[in-house]
């Protein structure tokens, strides 16, 4: 080994700044964890991810700094936590995906039908987290894409289909589900 290229090692080793690197990892991750937070009225969606998000990049940087021992440790205590909520949401969680429904109502084009579909929805106990509305020209009809969230006090799926049936000027109804 020439004693330039010893040195040139040497130098390049002692360069290296970690905290640099921790910086831009800290600054990255949290810019992507709070991109994966979702708010949405009332409900939060995202923490979860975000969490793991952080955690991964903290083991990285941890086993990118030669603490073995404590990265493999991490990673077993994320892996237990995650899978362990992941079941108890499943088992325990309140809301689940059942309570959400998307319903293509087709109507005559009349003044107030769209009124008269979300009154009927509201009275019923059914939430409408957002209404797209098309026009059928030829036809003279309104199509009213609607995606619902069925309250606690909802009759069933199948009852607010029959209820949407019965209003006024109403010519279809479609549950997409």
């Amino acid at each position: 080994v020439y004693p330039q290229t010893a040195k040139l090692e040497e130098d390049i080793g002692q360069r290296r700044d970690s905290a640099r690197i921790a910086a831009q990892v800290v600054s990255g991750i949290g810019f992507l964890g709070a991109g994966t937070i979702l708010h949405e009225g009332l409900t939060i969606r995202g923490l979860t991810t975000a969490a793991s998000l952080w955690m991964v990049s903290a083991i990285g940087l941890a086993a990118g700094s030669g603490m073995y021992f404590l990265s493999s440790v991490a990673t077993i205590i994320t892996m237990i936590t995650l899978v362990t909520f992941h079941t108890w949401e499943k088992r325990f969680a309140a809301n689940n995906r059942s309570d959400r429904q998307f319903v293509r109502i087709i109507t005559t084009n009349r003044s107030g039908a769209i009124t008269d579909v979300t009154g009927y929805l509201s009275l019923n106990g059914v939430q409408v987290k957002s209404l797209n509305v098309k026009r059928d020209k030829e036809k003279n009809r309104l199509v009213l894409e609607v995606f619902l969230k069925l309250g606690k006090t909802a009759p069933e799926s199948g009852d607010i289909v029959k209820g949407l049936q019965g209003i006024e000027g109403v010519v279809g109804v479609e549950n997409m589900r």
